[in-house]
Order: C-alpha cells, then sequence, then structure tokens
C-alpha cells in the first residue's frame, strides 16, 4: 500500500509481530505437546513426512527412460499414501495389526523406496515417453559433452 502515513505502517507492524508472536507460542505448545524428546527429532519426523518420495521421484526421473508422467505420478500418490500410513501409525492412531511402525527418520526412506518401486511398475502399464520428450533429461539419455579422455 503506498502513499499512507508512518503511523499506518506503524500500526500494521505491531499486528503482524502480535499475531507471529501468538504463531509461535502456539507452534511451541504443539511441539512441547508432542513430547519427542529434542525440536531436533521433531524438525527430522516434520522434514520425513513432508519431504519423504521427493527423492524417489528424482531417481524414478533420472534412472529410467520408461516412466511417463502418468506412472511417475501414481508412485506418488502410492508414496503419500505410504507417508501416511507411517505417520498414522506412529501416533497410534492406527492400531496393531495394520500398523507399520518404522522409526520416524525412517518413513523418508519408506516414502522414497514406494515412490520409486510404484513408479516403475507403474510404467509398465502407461505408454513410455518419446526420446525426443526426455533426451538429455535421464542417466541413459544424457549428452556427452567436451572430449572423453
Amino acid at each position: 500500500v503506498k502513499d499512507k502515513v508512518d503511523a499506518h505502517y506503524l500500526h500494521v507492524a505491531r499486528i503482524i509481530t502480535a499475531a507471529l508472536g501468538v504463531l509461535m507460542v502456539l507452534v511451541a505448545y504443539g511441539l512441547w505437546h508432542l513430547g519427542s524428546g529434542s525440536i531436533l527429532d521433531t524438525l527430522m519426523f516434520v522434514a520425513s513426512v513432508i519431504g519423504g518420495g521427493i527423492g524417489g521421484l528424482f531417481f524414478l526421473g533420472f534412472l529410467t527412460n520408461r516412466v511417463s508422467a502418468k506412472a511417475a505420478a501414481s508412485g506418488l500418490v502410492a508414496g503419500i499414501l505410504a507417508i501416511v500410513w507411517c505417520t498414522l501409525s506412529r501416533f497410534g492412531i492406527i492400531q496393531e495389526p495394520f500398523a507399520f511402525n518404522v522409526h520416524p527418520f525412517m518413513i523418508i526412506v519408506v516414502g522414497n523406496v514406494v515412490v520409486f518401486v510404484v513408479g516403475l511398475l507403474a510404467s509398465a502399464f502407461f505408454p513410455a515417453p518419446s526420446q525426443d520428450d526426455i533426451s538429455g533429461m535421464t542417466w541413459w539419455t544424457r549428452q556427452q559433452t567436451g572430449s572423453s579422455a
């Protein structure tokens, strides 16, 4: 917002500061309520839940030349479901014998493996992308540059 008096900007800054202060107190309360031990453990758990599948998607696209966007999306959906299953099992929402209890740091590994394997298996049911579309994008279609000595 342009052309406002300084008092307006000061008022908005105070509101933003108060809102962020309340947000930080709520986040701190939530972390305390989780009781995971340390903030680093909680951070690693949250990173596993949020990022578990990105590595599998990367390797799916980089190491294979058969996987289409539909097959990769199938793997990603399966990976998200596996991560949700592991997370709900961790919090006791899914009970035995259906719980899949893994260490919280291993949720990212489960997500990556599921994305890669399901995406690779799903590629058998979808047409492969054309070689022109993936030229230079996978390990197998990379272009050699410079001299090979």
